[in-house]
């Protein structure tokens, strides 16, 4: 993807995609999630990282970040680990061509982490491509 992704113009698509799997959950766009995990004292080491799943402390309730802006290396970083999956076949790499899809996959990932926090990134991957599938998540 030659253009950066600007995550607000699908928000009411990711909020309801969101609600699906995880009723109460907040979704909250920044500008680097690197920077407001690092400013919450969360750990994250990429600068690249596109998204991340946390649990308020004082509320309880999740919280799913996604970056305002997903710029081409950003994308690209993500999508050289996902080229690495078995399960990454055609038609799911298209999906991830197209902004839309790139960013419901990249939210159902992450939420993937909250409801399953033993989860690793592969089965993240994996739950989030099996709900895109799902008649329900069209």
């Amino acid at each position: 993807m030659n253009t950066s992704i600007c995550t607000s113009d699908f928000l009411e698509d990711l909020r309801a995609l969101a609600q699906q799997h995880l009723p109460n959950v907040e979704l909250v766009l920044v500008p680097s999630v690197k920077a407001w995990c690092e400013a919450t004292q969360a750990a994250v080491q990429s600068p690249f990282k596109c998204g991340a799943a946390l649990r308020n402390r004082e509320t309880g309730r999740f919280v799913v970040l996604l970056a305002e802006e997903i710029t081409p290396d950003m994308h690209a970083s993500r999508m050289a680990v996902l080229r690495m999956r078995p399960s990454l076949n055609d038609d799911r790499r298209k999906q991830l061509e197209v902004p839309q899809g790139f960013v419901r996959h990249l939210l159902l990932h992450e939420v993937a982490h909250a409801l399953d926090s033993t989860r690793n990134e592969e089965q993240c991957d994996d739950w989030a491509f099996q709900q895109l599938e799902r008649p329900h998540a069209a």
